[in-house]
This record gives C-alpha cells, sequence and structure tokens, in this order.
C-alpha cells in the first residue's frame, strides 16, 4: 500500500519522535518542517532523517508563518515542566507554555487550519487550562473532532512505565465513527472522551466502559469541559517482553556504564530502581538519568554477579534482604546506555537490522502481518528511522536528556487517525471477605480552623511525590487503578496501599517480629502463588518452623474534611458491612486536622506448615492449601474492583445510603 503523502508541521520536534511514529504508521510526507530552539536535538534530528529543524522560537511566530506552512498535520510535543505533578503546576502561567500557548492563540486566527493535530504530553495536562484553551478554540473555530488517550508502552509489551496523554483532533466526522464514545460530539457540552486503552488496528470485538464523567475547570469562573475517563474492553493482547532483548551485545559495553563507587557510597543510592535482563518492567528514563536517583530511570543488574539476589518480585525485579550499604554492589550494577533506552522507548536503530519489532497485537495484528513478513529495516527504504546513537557525536548524558524528553513512537502510532490498516477498525462479588473501614483520625469537632484547602492541597502534593508508606514502597498493579481515581479528586489522595499478599514466615510465632523473618529469598507475592509453591521452602535443619500467611487488601486515604470522608465511608458501606467500621487515634498532631480512612480486608490465613521439622502439607494437603490461598487472592481482587466501583459513585456524585449509624469513636 503507498504511503499516505501530507504536508506535515512538527512542532516540538526534539529528536524527531512523532516523524518516527509517522513513519512506522505508513504516513509519509513530501514537505516536512521540523521546528525546535534546542540547537542540539537539532542536530540529532539533522543527523537522523537529514532535514535541519529550523531553531525558531514558536512563541513568537506571527500568524502569516504558520499559514504560509500549508500543513496538513501538526504534530507537537510541548514542554512537560508547567504540567508534572513533581513541577510547580502552574500550567498555563508557566513562562514553558508560552509556545503553546501562542499556537492555540494562531489557530482561532488562521485562514487554514490544519486538518489534524496530534500533541502529547505528561499524565495531568488532561485537567491543564492549557487543554481546555485549545479545546474551546478548536470548538470555535469548528468541524474538529477531538479524542484523549492515556497509554503506556507496557500496555503494548515495552518493559518501560512511560504513561503519556495525547490529543487527537481532526476535521472529518467519520475519523473516530469505529471507536467506541462517551459522549455525542455535537453535545451542548463541550467534552472529551479519554481512553485509558485502545484496540489495535484488526480488532472486531470492542465495547466503551465509562469510568468517570466530571466537568473539570482548570481555572475558576471561566469556562470548562466534561472529561471523560473510558477504558475500551477488547480481546487484544500484546505479549510481555523481557529486558534482555533490548539490550546490547555484552562485548560493546565498556566500564564506563558501571554504576560508580562513590555514587553506590552515598545512602541515596539505596533509591535506584534495579532491574535485570529478564524483568518486565523499567521506570521512565528522564532528562535527570545518571544525575539524580530517585525516580529517573532503572538500573541493570549484570547477569553475572557475585552478589545473588534474595528475591524476585513478580516483575522479575531482584531485591537484596540484608545490604549494609550499596557498595556490595560494586561492578555489579550499571546505567543502561542510550541505544538501550531508545530500544525501550520503541526507536528503531539503523544497526538493529532484523532485530526491531514494532508493537504487535498477538490475536489479531500478527495474524494479517506477521512480524517475519514485516519489512526489515534495510529493505523499507520510506521508513524514517533513528540514526544509531554512536554516529551522533553527542555527549552520553545529553543524549540520555533528550530521549527522556522525546516519546515512544510506537505508542504514538496506535492512536493516529491516518495510520494504515488493511482491516477496517471495528470491523475499530459476593464473598465471604469483609473489609474494615477503620477511621484512624476523625476530626469531628475539634478539626483546626486554620487547616485550609490549599494547606491539604500542599500536603496531598507532597505525599504522592514520596514513595507509598506500604512496605514495598510502591503501589500494588491490581490497586493502580483505585489509587488512580482516589488521586484524582482534590479531596482524597492515598497514603499507603495493598492490594493483598501471599508470605511465608519463619519462626515459632507470626506475632512477634523477634522471633521470626519474614522469608525474603522467596519474596511477598502479590498474585496467585504456583502451585509447587511449598515444595521450593528451605530444608527443615534450616527452618524447622515456617507459616503461611495470606493478607487481604490495605488502602490508607487521606480526606480533607470529615464531610467528604464521610461520603467515601457511604461509598465503602454500599460494599461493606456498618459493624465493620471503628476509629483508631492519628499518629501525629499533622494527622488529627486531617481525616485518614483505613480499608482492610478481614479474609486471612495464618497456617503453620512445618512445626519442628515436620511437614504438615503435603501432596493433595499442599495442593488444597495453595488453591485456597489463591481463591482467597480472587476474592480479595474482586473485592478491589467492588470498592474502585463504590468509589466512583462517590466521585460521581450518586447518592449513598446515610451513615445515621456510624458515630467515629472519641
Amino acid at each position: 500500500m503507498a504511503p499516505h503523502e501530507v504536508k506535515i508541521l512538527e512542532l516540538f520536534s526534539g529528536i524527531g519522535g512523532m516523524r518516527c511514529a509517522l513513519a512506522s504508521a505508513g504516513i509519509q510526507s513530501t514537505t516536512i518542517t521540523a521546528v525546535d530552539v534546542n540547537t542540539e536535538s537539532n542536530k540529532v534530528y539533522n543527523k537522523s532523517y537529514g532535514d535541519k529543524p529550523q531553531a525558531k522560537n514558536i512563541a513568537s511566530a506571527g500568524v502569516k508563518w504558520f499559514d504560509s506552512m500549508d500543513a496538513v498535520m501538526w504534530t507537537m510535543s510541548p514542554p512537560c515542566q508547567p504540567y508534572t505533578r513533581q513541577g510547580k503546576q502552574q500550567d498555563s502561567d508557566d513562562c514553558r507554555a508560552s509556545a503553546l500557548g501562542r499556537i492555540i492563540e494562531v489557530l482561532g486566527k488562521m485562514k487554514n487550519p490544519p486538518r489534524v493535530i496530534l500533541l502529547e504530553n505528561v499524565v495531568h495536562f488532561e485537567r491543564s487550562a492549557s487543554l481546555c484553551e485549545l479545546l474551546h478554540t478548536l470548538h470555535k473555530i469548528g468541524g474538529y473532532h477531538c479524542r484523549g488517550f492515556m497509554l503506556s508502552p507496557m500496555q503494548f509489551g515495552f518493559p518501560n512505565s512511560r504513561s503519556r496523554f495525547y490529543l487527537v483532533a481532526i476535521r472529518d466526522e467519520a475519523a473516530f465513527s469505529k471507536l467506541p464514545s462517551g459522549t455525542a460530539d455535537d453535545a451542548e457540552t463541550l467534552s472529551l472522551t479519554v481512553y485509558k486503552s485502545i484496540p489495535c488496528a484488526h480488532c472486531n470485538e470492542k465495547s466503551l466502559r465509562v469510568e468517570s464523567k466530571e466537568v473539570v475547570t482548570p481555572i475558576p469562573g471561566q469556562e470548562g469541559f466534561e472529561l471523560v475517563m473510558a477504558d475500551i474492553e477488547c480481546d487484544c493482547e500484546y505479549v510481555p517482553r523481557e529486558i534482555g532483548l533490548f539490550l546490547d551485545s555484552p562485548d560493546s559495553l565498556s566500564t564506563t556504564c558501571d554504576v560508580p563507587k562513590t555514587t553506590l557510597e552515598k545512602a541515596s543510592s539505596f533509591c535506584f530502581d534495579i532491574v535485570s535482563a529478564k524483568s518486565l518492567q523499567s521506570m521512565c528514563f528522564t532528562k535527570a538519568y545518571r544525575k539524580f536517583y530517585n525516580g529517573t530511570g532503572s538500573v541493570l543488574l549484570k547477569s553475572q554477579t557475585p552478589t545473588e539476589p534474595d528475591w524476585w518480585d513478580e516483575m522479575g525485579r531482584p531485591h537484596f534482604r540484608d545490604l549494609k550499604s550499596m557498595t556490595e554492589l560494586v561492578g555489579q550494577l550499571r546505567y543502561f546506555t542510550s541505544s538501550e533506552i531508545a530500544r525501550l522507548q520503541g526507536f528503531p536503530l539503523k544497526s538493529d537490522g532484523n532485530r526491531w519489532r514494532p508493537a504487535l497485537c498477538s490475536k489479531h495484528e500478527e495474524a494479517v502481518e506477521p512480524r517475519e513478513k514485516r519489512p526489515k529495516i534495510d529493505e523499507d527504504v520510506a521508513t524514517s528511522l533513528c540514526t544509531d546513537v554512536e554516529e551522533l557525536e553527542v555527549p552520553v548524558r545529553a543524549l540520555v536528556g533528550m530521549l527522556g524528553n522525546s516519546l515512544n513512537p510506537e505508542v504514538v502510532n496506535k492512536v493516529l487517525p491516518l495510520k494504515r490498516a488493511p482491516v477496517p477498525m471495528d470491523s475499530a462479588s459476593n464473598s465471604s471477605a469483609c473489609l474494615v473501614v477503620l477511621a484512624l483520625s476523625m476530626m469531628s469537632k475539634r478539626q483546626s480552623p486554620s487547616y485550609t484547602v490549599k494547606q491539604f492541597l500542599n500536603q496531598k502534593k507532597n505525599a504522592l511525590t514520596k514513595a507509598d508508606k506500604s512496605s514495598k514502597g510502591s503501589w500494588d498493579s491490581a490497586t493502580i487503578p483505585l489509587c488512580d481515581l482516589i488521586n484524582s479528586s482534590d479531596d482524597y489522595y492515598t497514603t499507603s496501599s495493598c492490594s493483598g499478599r501471599v508470605q511465608v514466615w519463619a519462626g515459632e510465632s507470626t506475632q512477634s517480629k523477634t522471633d521470626g523473618h519474614f522469608m525474603h529469598r522467596y519474596g511477598i507475592s502479590h498474585d496467585y502463588i504456583p502451585t509447587d509453591y511449598l515444595q521450593n521452602l528451605p530444608g527443615p535443619e534450616e527452618e524447622p518452623f515456617l507459616w503461611l500467611k495470606f493478607e487481604p487488601i490495605i488502602l490508607h486515604v487521606a480526606c480533607s474534611s470529615l464531610e467528604s470522608a464521610m461520603k467515601l465511608v457511604r461509598g465503602f458501606r454500599t460494599v461493606l458491612p456498618l459493624s465493620m467500621i471503628r476509629s483508631i487515634q492519628a499518629s501525629s498532631p499533622e494527622d488529627c486536622k486531617k481525616v485518614l480512612i483505613a480499608v482492610e480486608g478481614e479474609d486471612r490465613i495464618d497456617a503453620p506448615i512445618r512445626f519442628q521439622g515436620q511437614d504438615l502439607y503435603t501432596g493433595p494437603a499442599a495442593d488444597w492449601l495453595i488453591k485456597a490461598a489463591n481463591e482467597k487472592l480472587r476474592r480479595n481482587f474482586e473485592r478491589i474492583d467492588e470498592v474502585t466501583e463504590a468509589v466512583k459513585k462517590v466521585l460521581e456524585g450518586v447518592d449513598m445510603p446515610t451513615c445515621e449509624d456510624f458515630t467515629p469513636s472519641e
């Protein structure tokens, strides 16, 4: 099929991620104009594609200049700093948002605005004043149909977490006709449906599940828009890929990739996210990778190391139980190379040739376009590629920073309205486990009069930038939708959570940590345990007493006021019995200013599995115990879904049963 030929204006072009995505989707351009003020990234772009971007300040570009481009399609990845959760969240008031503000202003004055606009930015941009202004401008121009997407490379088999928001606006009423919508385009209220998943181009079975609807008003007193968060339920499958498939050959690596001893001597090096070649997930790589340690990207545990991990979690991450100092791992940890980061972010490298594989749905797309029949790198002369990083003559840290500012072309490919598709797109509980709602601190009449909404939001901002207070330090995958939902409201934020877990405890008693210790070498499983789990325990000489424990969901939520807390409690009441609600004293004076609610499951297992060296569960009995633990996990996951639905109703303003019989204890 001949590629689509369109004129494209690539704004904030960076190293050319959008251009790579367009080429991957079969969209070529007879004329392309790339624009970016960063001269270093412009050099990389020129080396990769042979075209030199204009080093132009978009914030000062005039209407005539935009009209003269005569572009059918605009792509843009404006600076994300004004909208990140870690930043100052100044939104459109941030000076770095001025270029996007200029684009929005110009759009309303152009004679020939583009037919297609594709925008990429960080999560939380969907609630920004900048997006609100853009949507209203497009609405005034008329004819634009808009959809949003909230997607991560993890959804498409890439072992890299990089959730991003995408907006597609197109002047074609049939553009999204095959994509189920949560609202009508001609509705009285300006509305945007944001999809948290998307079917492949060959999926025929899909339905829409609306998760929430709310009117977003970023600037008080000004007109907002209706934000519809939705999930497309389909049977598409993307095979998770191990990090090892994206790594350089060991022979090509130098010792300069090793994490220096001076770095590991710092206490902050314990913040490193350590992954291995068999891991299924790595952290988002940012511009600060190699400069800061926490939240900037993962480091790799080498395959041959003298220090063996004590256990591996469900995503294949290695964990070390008794490290006194990170210097014990000197020579065993290395940074990811720029070429490895490029692959993890979906950039095809010229030298990889047949190694490069796009993200294909294993259930539908591979049946139509098998990987082995797709064009090879050196055969598809029209495909735009990322030049091999070794040829770029750019300092490693600078190149990593450019990649950190870029995007995943393969994910962008999924949302493109013009992508080639040989097949039309449409052609596109009740369990015995009870949850306990524990009011950790009910401020009641004693709430501090000086405690303001601003103080609560500042506490929320600080809390969400820190690690989760659970022992794991992060959300479990099963609780992420629930935590995300709670944190989407200005009245709540989560402080700690656990989706439920199975663990082995060694010692004569499970009631005292001085009598026993966790068997970290086998890990704490937040997912179903294998049938041979009890067969792989240490011998009776090493551990004469062992216990199997199942612990259910734990969720701690901070609420802005007693009123908001009671709304949440009433929501929980729809799936929880009143008899299971009680209060606990706050742990600090600061906590007394806000309401802290805890949700904790009651269904547990605390079973001795070895006594004085004698295994108590073998054969069918062991199978029965494993099955019982997994069944409790299954019911626990169902209950998490029930709680999530209850919270959705609370946030949507659905009337809940009253809590007249509920009085928090003093």
